[in-house]
């Protein structure tokens, strides 16, 4: 398929999804099944909407190489090719992204996710060097992440000068883009959406009425008639509707995850399987070592943001509280 052909399927939510987890922390395989093909019977399809997994999201940095391949192998035969899939092949390790860059192109994945290295501090030059190598070992398009929040060029992230060089690399077809600077967020957008397309990962889909073609959300998962109807919003350009949308549930349930995290419950995992508890999806534990479960007061917050947001058949709090119990360490 060429590069243009796969930039214009990119478009509508880019859902993050888990990786369900037995209690013995193996690949919950028929739970992952259930969980996709949940999303394409609620109207998850080709050019609307597209799976991101494994990723952070997802707990990748947490799983190792195996675990990561066969969540990979699942997801590529459940959707078989019913919309667009990118694996998350971020690591350290040089080695281990190339292998799983070549894992995902061998099992049909339309394109990888990857961001710079993230232990040391990096350079403009640094970065080039590392999509231009790791492009070159394999054949496979590339969405960029800008994890500036990580120090990637001093914190800053990318900007326009940098995606001016990048331009050059081929098999670098978009951009999971956040930046800290409101200007360089836009005029980014607007200088370089011609070469690549741009997944709105900052401002919660309102990307869209700045040129960006999609945006990355986890709530898919188990709404997917929200988070499809908030892209029809957000494509018809209409500002005070989207805000409306937005604020009947994917803001609240930002703000209740800013306020969990703020109470010593990190990571994404423990944070994401709880709404998947709510909502009766298979999720299991969180990878350690953030398997320490959120408090009967968390969880009935959390149940409320759901009902108020429309979220259809949740689950009682003690539900989740048994799902929870069966899932994670206690504090």
């Amino acid at each position: 398929m060429s590069h243009e052909k796969l930039k214009r399927r990119l478009v509508g939510p880019a859902s993050a999804i888990i990786t369900p987890l037995k209690k013995d922390q193996t690949l919950d395989k028929a739970g992952m099944r259930d969980n996709i093909k949940f999303m394409l019977d609620h109207g998850f399809k080709d050019r609307r909407g597209w799976i991101i997994g494994p990723s952070p999201g997802g707990e990748s940095p947490f799983m190792s190489m195996r675990e990561r391949k066969e969540a990979m192998t699942v997801i590529a035969d459940e959707v078989n090719g019913a919309l667009p899939i990118q694996a998350g092949v971020h690591d350290n390790s040089f080695e281990a992204i190339v292998d799983l860059m070549r894992h995902a192109k061998d099992i049909g994945f339309d394109l990888v996710q990857l961001q710079p290295p993230w232990y040391h501090h990096t350079g403009a030059e640094e970065v080039y060097r590392f999509y231009e190598e790791v492009t070159d070992k394999v054949d496979i398009p590339v969405i960029i992440i800008n994890n500036y929040w990580q120090r990637t060029l001093d914190g800053a992230g990318m900007n326009e000068a940098v995606f001016e060089r990048l331009s050059g690399i081929e098999n670098l077809v978009g951009v999971a883009w956040g930046s800290p600077n409101w200007y360089t967020y836009i005029n980014s957008i607007r200088q370089f959406k011609d070469r690549f397309v741009f997944i709105d990962n900052n401002w919660l889909g309102l990307g869209l009425f700045w040129g960006c073609t999609s945006f990355v959300e986890v709530l898919g998962q188990v709404y997917p008639e929200y988070t499809l109807g908030l892209y029809d919003v957000l494509r018809k350009g209409d500002y005070r509707k989207a805000t409306e949308y937005l604020w009947k549930l994917t803001l609240p349930y930002y703000l209740w995850l800013g306020k969990v995290q703020g109470q010593g419950v990190h990571g994404e995992g423990p944070l994401i399987k709880a709404t998947m508890w709510l909502a009766g999806k298979p999720a299991g534990p969180a990878k350690p070592p953030y398997d320490i479960g959120l408090t009967e007061a968390q969880l009935e917050e959390l149940r409320q943001v759901l009902i108020d947001g429309g979220v259809p058949k949740v689950k009682s709090t003690k539900d989740a509280l048994r799902a929870q119990l069966h899932s994670v360490r206690k504090r």
